[in-house]
């Protein structure tokens, strides 16, 4: 079975059922969630952000990007994000430490951070070992 990116992948019928899930699950928290920047992260056509009261949302590294960035080097100030979302990140990068210290950096003291991945002890993780 050839190997395929995750962004091919998540743009299978399955790949978008699993994001559309996700969707439903995160959308309740972006609702309800109050500030002035909110950043989604990750390279997917769904757009978590979509019903956020947050007036600056930005997406980073998507196909409809506002900003192309480097995850371990975000262009925001310190404690300036109220919301960011990591959907599947961690699991692609070689220092998933690295991007979660500059997400701690970017993100205020009582800012929300929604983080999904596939879990590796699931069959879908196994099978990727």
């Amino acid at each position: 079975m050839p190997k395929i990116s995750p962004q091919e992948w998540f743009k299978s019928p399955l790949g978008q059922y699993l994001l559309t899930l996700e969707y439903e699950y995160i959308n309740p928290v972006v609702i309800d969630t109050f500030g002035f920047y909110a950043i989604q992260m990750g390279n997917y056509d769904i757009d978590f952000l979509d019903h956020s009261r947050i007036q600056n949302k930005f997406s980073l590294n998507s196909n409809h990007a506002h900003l192309i960035a480097s995850n371990e080097d975000l262009p925001f100030d310190e404690a300036s994000v109220d919301l960011l979302i990591a959907p599947h990140i961690l699991e692609q990068m070689t220092e998933p430490y690295q991007l979660l210290k500059e997400i701690y950096r970017v993100l205020m003291p009582e800012g929300r951070l929604i983080i999904t991945g596939f879990n590796p002890a699931s069959l879908w993780g196994v099978k990727r070992l």
